[in-house]
């Protein structure tokens, strides 16, 4: 027995031995040589002690096939399943399961809409833009012919295809969902408006007479809860790749900056995921040096610097969606009204290819308007049942994106630069820059729709007496400001207002965040980035503080001197970790959202507002109106009720000692890999959790559902930081949420996540003899 047992032990070890040395080597190449005939001359890629490559070549082709190459060696199975999502083929490698999850994306067109710009991008004719964007292709494709692929592959068992154009406007298909919200905000205010009426909308500005209000064009300072934003319904969070949600940008001119040079301050708001969305590079040719962050599968950055400029970006949540209600043929259900006339739907089939299954047939129909969403969202359909078409300008027209991003990494001056912005077309971006020249600068960008102001876009509209043109406005209609007077300037998704006297509809953010930047950048005359890093940081919240009060004056006089009581009205409104207030805050706020809404909106319509900005944009406007329609009359007895409730399920939820309710203890930071979310595999792939401080609409944004879960789970926050001084460029700083790798035997796998959470920062490496030179991969030129 005591040899059997020996020898059994051995080969466990062995087992296990032989298995991690298989799994070695699948773990990324810093150093050695990669020979490959797309190759011209030899190009080095020093890796510095974060894992980003820092690439050196003598020509634009060769940079751009390392990009691709080292891109891929690290997170090419983000870049498949991305691709695949956004084209529907995700149950072709996961199963049935997913086969709602491609039906959404198919609907949504985004095959369609790859294909079409792929193809016209490509008859254009040969260009440097589209030769690089080749080389960056030709490079991911090598690592996939020659390299070893990540374990992801193999526990899937399948091989990617090789890459090609349209995959890059799935990608820009996928990366647009991100920044307009109708799809999943409209939803839920018509089934408010159709089963409530106008008096319950009228919270959400929602309402018609809402829909036309205005705001001052210049101001930063918002006129609290006065527009509506929406998040995701619960529909993202299902998703293997993270969605955009808002996003923080502000600039400071040379007077502002005790450097006496502009500086440039960003951090994008994503959804977390293991990968982080960004990969970060340096690449250096002959006329070219750009430190850039990187979407999977996209070969130029969408943020970055060099030593002349610096941009970065927040969502600009224009509305370029419409729902409509279509009416169909009673005799023939292919049929839809419009202007008094019966038009034939166009019928779009598609085969989904389903893992150990037979394949799902779809049919899409479509409109003139655009695809039919209610036989792939659920959410859509209303009491009357009735079909609705998705109006977007994604679906109607060709777009420029790719242009402008090849364009925007190869400027050096602000007129070079802002010649990019008409180009981005389908995205409601807000593009923030700083240069060298003292310069600092917004535009606003996306199509903008010529909207009929009699026809409320927040609310679904009828197809069948449609006679709007779908104009568009042209980008000099757009928002923008270039050095103006008061030296700063501040995006936080907040409404732009009234802009050259066109009105901008939109699902905009409160504008607590760009409040509270600018109160805090307003506090002294000049700053530099170590001061500033604390305003990236902050997780003061002034407006739970107003609803503090308002809640202490609303319940009994007999509550008021318990531990939790005292706890409530002594917190100082900071989202720390230690908090104790915060944790009592937010479970009060809660069961006061429930109170008010479940009860007359069901179980299953309460949870999709609960997901959306369109509530959380205007908490503080419900619980300020003790008049609200909402609370019926109730306020008092309604707050009184949810405090006790929430006091009763911190108790059995985290004990009775009220000083271990902590903030850190509720809110934590997991890092969720796709094949993490199964048990075991979260062990292996996920990273954290981490106790975490922030919460929704704080400066540091980091974002979760309301809900009586005893864990908060945090759904979002900063995908990046990011700070340039153009005292000294090269000396950017910046953090990413986890690490450069989503390969897990990568030592860069999670060598962020600590930092992170930490709120520390590494630089930016830009002069080569910085780097340190014990990890070179060269690329030679193959036979």
């Amino acid at each position: 027995m005591k040899k059997f047992l020996l020898i059994f032990s051995m080969l466990i070890i062995f087992a296990i031995a032989l298995a991690f040395l298989l799994l070695k080597n699948t773990a990324p190449q810093y150093s050695g040589t990669v020979s490959d005939t797309n190759i011209k001359d030899s190009t080095e890629v020093i890796y510095d002690k974060y894992g980003i490559p820092h690439i050196y070549a003598k020509s634009g082709e060769d940079a751009y096939f390392a990009l691709g190459y080292a891109h891929a060696q690290e997170r090419l199975f983000q870049m498949e399943m991305l691709r695949r999502l956004s084209s529907g083929r995700l149950a072709e490698i996961l199963g049935p399961k997913l086969i709602p999850i491609d039906k959404k994306m198919l609907s949504l067109g985004f095959n369609e809409f790859a294909k079409k710009n792929a193809d016209a991008v490509l008859e254009s004719g040969e260009t440097e833009m589209l030769s690089f964007a080749s080389a960056y292709h030709k490079g991911v494709n090598s690592f996939i012919d020659n390299g070893v692929l990540p374990v992801e592959f193999t526990m899937l068992g399948f091989k990617p295809d090789h890459f090609v154009t349209e995959d890059i406007y799935t990608t820009l298909g996928y990366m647009a969902l991100g920044f307009t919200t109708a799809i999943t905000s409209e939803p839920v205010m018509q089934y408010i408006q159709e089963t409530l009426g106008e008096d319950y909308i009228a919270l959400f500005e929602a309402d018609s007479l809402s829909a036309k209000e205005n705001f001052h064009p210049n101001s930063v300072k918002e006129i609290i809860a006065k527009n509506i934003i929406s998040d995701f319904d619960a529909f993202p969070y299902d998703l293997p790749i993270p969605y955009w949600e808002g996003s923080n940008s502000w600039l400071l001119s040379k007077e502002r900056s005790k450097s006496g040079k502009t500086i440039f301050a960003n951090d994008t708001h994503i959804g977390y995921s293991q990968p982080s969305v960004w990969f970060e590079a340096y690449m250096e040719y002959p006329g070219f040096e750009f430190y850039g962050y990187y979407l999977a599968g996209m070969p130029y950055a969408i943020i970055g610097h060099n030593q002349n400029l610096a941009w970065g970006i927040t969502i600009f949540p224009m509305d370029n969606m419409d729902l409509y209600y279509e009416t169909t043929n009673p005799e023939n259900a292919n049929q839809y009204l419009q202007n008094g006339e019966w038009k034939d739907y166009e019928i779009v089939t598609y085969n989904i290819k389903v893992k150990d299954s037979t394949d799902y047939t779809f049919k899409l129909k479509k409109s003139e308007r655009g695809p039919v969403l209610t036989s792939a969202f659920d959410q859509a359909i209303q009491k009357d049942n009735k079909d609705v078409s998705l109006w977007w300008t994604l679906h109607h027209k060709l777009s420029m994106v790719l242009q402008a991003t090849y364009y925007m990494n190869n400027a050096n001056t602000i007129d070079e630069f802002a010649k990019a912005m008409p180009m981005i077309d389908i995205l409601g971006l807000n593009i923030m820059y700083a240069d060298a020249d003292d310069n600092i600068a917004w535009w606003a960008t996306g199509n903008l729709p010529i909207r009929n102001f009699k026809q409320n876009s927040k609310r679904y509209m009828d197809g069948a007496t449609d006679t709007l043109a779908h104009e568009l406005y042209s980008f000099e209609h757009n928002p923008k400001s270039i050095n103006p007077e008061r030296g700063y300037i501040i995006t936080a998704n907040n409404s732009p207002g009234m802009y050259d006297s066109v009105v901008v509809p939109g699902y905009y953010s409160p504008g607590y965040r760009a409040q509270r930047i600018e109160k805090l950048i307003t506090t002294q005359d000049k700053w530099n980035i170590e001061e500033l890093k604390a305003v990236q940081l902050d997780v003061f919240s002034e407006r739970d503080l107003r609803l503090v009060n308002i809640i202490l004056g609303e319940i009994e006089p007999s509550l008021l001197e318990t531990d939790e009581a005292k706890e409530l009205r002594s917190w100082d409104g900071n989202y720390d970790i230690e908090s104790v207030g915060a944790t009592i805050f937010t479970k009060v706020l809660y069961m006061t959202l429930n109170s008010v809404f479940e009860s007359k909106l069901g179980e299953q319509r309460f949870s999709e507002l609960l997901h959306t900005y369109t509530l959380k944009a205007n908490i503080e406007r419900l619980i300020s109106d003790e008049n609200s329609v909402w609370f019926a009359g109730d306020r008092s007895m309604i707050i009184n009720n949810a405090y006790k409730s929430a006091i009763e399920s911190l108790h059995k939820q985290l004990g009775g000692d009220v000083q271990t309710w902590k903030w850190g203890s509720i809110h934590q930071l997991e890092h969720v890999h796709a094949i993490g979310r199964k048990k075991p595999f979260d062990k292996i792939f996920n990273v954290g959790p981490f106790p975490k401080t922030g919460t929704n609409e704080v400066v540091d944004k980091e974002g979760f559902t309301y809900s009586d879960d005893k864990m908060l789970k945090i759904k979002s926050g900063p995908a990046l930081r990011f700070f340039v001084d153009f005292a000294e460029p090269t000396n950017g700083i910046g953090i990413i949420p986890t690490g450069q790798s989503g390969n897990i035997m990568s030592p860069h796998y999670s060598d962020q996540a600590q930092m992170f959470v930490d709120g520390k920062y590494r630089s930016h490496i830009m002069v080569k003899d910085e780097l340190p030179r014990k990890r070179i991969l060269w690329f030679i030129k193959g036979e």
